[in-house]
């Protein structure tokens, strides 16, 4: 009887620590997602810094794209060169939160801008799953760009 006490403990604190630290298949898909996204958000504040051009990342649900010129995010924008791009992976979704906005909304080709000065639009920004209500938020630094981030995995 207490070997079956201690074998069924065992199973328990096994089953625990498997679940603890492993990863579930919606951090699997969505914390390289986030790590793309802030190595963008680092890109652009230095380049914007050191090239003295204006930057943006264009959020939109199928990609994230760095790009740069004059004008960088405006709509009638000329000379816009595609720095980089990032594909968002299936099941995954983009939505933002601009100051001044109570409500997160999907993104649809917004255009996040970082100055020629450095300094970037702060943003909150969530990266979610279409089949559950997992999600990693990003909180922007408008002066280093640098992300603070809150992960939620149910």
């Amino acid at each position: 009887m207490e070997m079956i006490v201690v074998l069924a403990i065992m199973v328990l604190m096994t089953t625990f620590f498997m679940v603890s630290f492993g990863e579930t298949s919606e951090e699997q898909v969505l914390s390289p997602l986030a790590q793309d996204l802030k190595q963008l958000a680092r890109t652009a504040v230095t380049e914007a810094a050191a090239y003295r051009e204006d930057y943006a990342i264009v959020l939109t649900p199928e990609q994230l794209q760095l790009v740069r010129g004059q004008g960088a995010g405006a709509g009638g924008a000329v000379s816009l060169e595609i720095e980089r791009s990032v594909a968002v992976p299936g099941g995954a979704t983009v939505t933002a939160r601009w100051p001044g906005e109570d409500e997160w909304r999907p993104v649809d080709g917004d255009a996040w801008l970082f100055r020629s000065g450095g300094l970037c639009e702060p943003i909150l920004i969530r990266l979610g799953t279409t089949k559950s209500n997992a999600y990693i938020e990003l909180a922007f630094d408008p002066l280093t760009g640098m992300a603070e981030e809150q992960s939620y995995f149910p």
